[in-house]
């Protein structure tokens, strides 16, 4: 969407700059995709990385699989290992995976999904498997809050739809009654977090029914908080990665501060 900035800055942040981030990260490393998606972030570095393995990750096995296969056609010197995880569970790695050279590739500011001492824990967590390791890592820098409302209030309604899928999700998995037309998108900016907050809000009031016969009642204008996506400056950036023993060597972003690229060292 043409208000959604972050997708598009972060691409031409990994083109533009993909030989210096190259040079950052070191040669025959292993590149592990946080949440990897269809892999086309990834592949942007991989053509200057020359990664001796790249491990993909991400929830949805099925796809995961097929966008693996891919890359793997476009890089036939670099081994290609698709893991199916789910990133709020703890990491098991392959065990071939060399100790040494590991760069953690985390995009499209998902760190700001979780709240910061969420993510301290995170990127605690990746340091378990290895004394040392790299981080590459997008984030969203705070900005004029109208920008940001309208990124999450798109006039196509794309963001609006992702969000309300949440109830047809629960629908078929849980056999809850919620009917999306009785909720309506809303996103809002906290200015005291910095975060977007995304919630769903009851147009009427209404009776929706759980599992095991639970029913809740919701009044028309009430809210279900469904994310947050925390915006950082790159000074409380240093400092939450400072809690996760990590320190930041290099830094990339656009001409107007509106989102970075960030390697760091652990």
């Amino acid at each position: 969407m043409p208000e959604y900035y972050l997708t598009r800055l972060e691409q031409q942040l990994l083109k533009h700059h993909a030989n210096d981030i190259a040079q950052q990260l070191g040669s025959d490393a292993s590149l592990i995709d946080l949440g990897a998606g269809n892999c086309k972030k990834a592949g942007k570095l991989l053509s200057s990385l020359k990664a001796a393995h790249y491990v993909p990750i991400d929830i949805s096995g099925p796809f995961l699989q097929q966008a693996a296969a891919d890359i793997q056609q476009q890089f036939p010197d670099t081994q290609v290992s698709p893991l199916e995880h789910d990133l709020s569970q703890p990491l098991s790695l392959p065990e071939f995976l060399p100790q040494e050279r590991r760069v953690y590739f985390y995009a499209g500011s998902s760190i700001g999904n979780l709240s910061p001492s969420k993510a301290v824990l995170f990127l605690r967590q990746l340091r378990q498997h290895q004394p040392q390791c790299t981080l590459l890592l997008g984030v969203d820098l705070i900005k004029d809050e109208q920008i940001l409302l309208n990124a999450y209030n798109d006039s196509l309604g794309v963001t609006a739809a992702f969000n309300r899928n949440a109830l047809q999700h629960l629908n078929r998995r849980y056999q809850t009654n919620f009917d999306i037309d009785n909720w309506r998108h809303l996103a809002i900016y906290n200015q005291d977090k910095h975060r977007i907050e995304m919630h769903l809000s009851s147009l009427v009031d209404q009776t929706i029914q759980w599992p095991k016969k639970h029913s809740r009642r919701f009044r028309a204008g009430e809210t279900i908080h469904t994310e947050n996506s925390y915006k950082y400056s790159l000074n409380n950036l240093k400092h939450l990665l400072a809690e996760a023993n990590f320190e930041i060597s290099a830094t990339w972003s656009d001409p107007q501060n509106w989102f970075a690229l960030v390697c760091a060292q652990g």
